[in-house]
């Protein structure tokens, strides 16, 4: 069999022993005895810097046919340190496990994300607190960049009596502006947006989306 050194695939040594670890790798023949796959030397990190291991969300989505506002990355825990956190993140599930909320779930590559369909975060800060890493930090900035959006689909838009958001959302960002013929018109006021995504999840079409304001198209949730 001829095969292309650099079109092998990459194995990621997590510094458990396998069939095709460090000392297989001398003569670049190394094959998995179970699949017989052909595989490339090992990445090494160090533990806490995970460059080696994000994952390319941009190309990822693109494979999977996801465009435009669809391929944003998904949403972090709140405070998550934007341009640091997939290197600083040990994937270690304190985050997941201490949400009072239960809306952190494991996403691609094991890192934690935002699940809007369970519900809003409350801003407690435990997430935070567990958080021995670095990548999550409390500070001024607003816990969540992106902010609610609403679409097409909207109830109230299309004339159907439906308040659901607004009566979820805590700080009032949602407001409603009555038009001809029964409709509402959906007015999320961005600046008292905390993007907490309790709206999400309780919205009966999912017409609300979470995103980044100026960003083009509503991004959905999780």
């Amino acid at each position: 069999m001829s095969l292309s050194w650099d079109s092998l695939p990459i194995c990621y040594d997590l510094g458990q022993p396998t069939p095709y670890s460090r000392n297989r790798l001398d003569n670049r023949q190394v094959i998995d005895p179970v699949t017989g796959v052909y595989w490339r030397p090992v990445r090494h990190y160090t533990p806490g810097t995970m460059q080696s291991a994000a994952v390319d969300y941009s190309r990822r989505n693109l494979l999977r046919g996801r465009i435009g506002a669809l391929a944003e990355e998904p949403t972090r825990p709140p405070w998550a340190l934007p341009a640091k956190f997939s290197a600083l993140c040990a994937r270690c599930n304190a985050c997941i496990e201490g949400c009072s909320e239960r809306i952190l779930v494991r996403g691609d590559g094991g890192f934690p994300v935002v699940d809007f369909k369970r519900g809003g975060c409350s801003f407690c800060g435990t997430c935070v607190d567990l958080c021995k890493s670095g990548a999550l930090i409390r500070t001024q900035e607003p816990a969540f960049p992106a902010k609610a959006r609403v679409d097409r689909s909207c109830l109230a838009g299309r004339g159907i009596t439906c308040r659901a958001c607004g009566d979820a959302c805590d700080v009032r960002a949602i407001r409603f502006r009555l038009q001809t013929g029964g409709r509402a018109e959906v007015n999320i006021l961005m600046d008292a947006c905390t993007g907490c995504g309790a709206c999400l999840s309780i919205c009966p079409v999912g017409a609300l989306k979470i995103g980044v304001p100026g960003g083009g198209e509503p991004v959905k949730a999780t």
